[in-house]
């Protein structure tokens, strides 16, 4: 009786692994991982100031270095400077007397608006802005003792944005492009 005891506890277990074994294995049979991966290649706004300056005519182009559709815009920064010690430092001279125009080859392509020229289209990845932006800069003789050895330098500042999803209006906090 005893020996029917044993007998049927381990049948017992056998029977219950046997169960349990075979639950796992139908759930290992109907179920299946694995892993992959994903990329994705964002593109690039990156845009490249070109400028000739014979003056007082300042040529300005930009070019698309990068791999998304853009737009530009440029703004001029004029500052008078003065030489000390070799070197030629900003000064805190009024710049109501410097005067800045667009060339009329430019207002083809280019319009002012806001302290920016903004190019009228979308630049193609290596594009570059044509016709140039084309800027005559000149100053008024007024008080002209204070400016005597100072020399009138124009920065230029350049952005470029997405033309994609209209990022102008969160970049540039526009509501629209200035030629629309």
């Amino acid at each position: 009786m005893k020996k029917k005891g044993v007998i049927l506890t381990f049948t017992l277990v056998i029977v219950t692994l046997l169960i349990i074994g075979a639950k796992f294995n139908t759930v290992a049979y109907f179920t299946d991982a694995k892993e992959t991966e994903s990329s994705l290649k964002a593109g690039t706004v990156d845009i490249k100031i070109i400028e000739e300056f014979n003056p007082p005519v300042k040529d300005i182009q930009i070019k698309n270095m990068g791999t998304k559709k853009s737009y530009v815009r440029v703004k001029l920064i004029p500052v008078w400077q003065e030489e000390i010690n070799g070197q030629w430092i900003d000064t805190s001279l009024s710049l109501e007397n410097v005067i800045i125009n667009m060339g009329e080859i430019s207002k083809e392509k280019w319009i002012f608006s806001e302290d920016f020229y903004y190019y009228k289209g979308i630049l193609e990845s290596g594009e570059i802005t044509t016709p140039k932006l084309n800027i005559n800069v000149d100053y008024k003789e007024d008080n002209i003792s204070d400016y005597k050895g100072k020399r009138l330098k124009l920065r230029v500042y350049a952005e470029g944005v997405q033309s994609s999803n209209e990022m102008y209006k969160s970049i540039w906090n526009l509501n629209s492009l200035p030629w629309n």
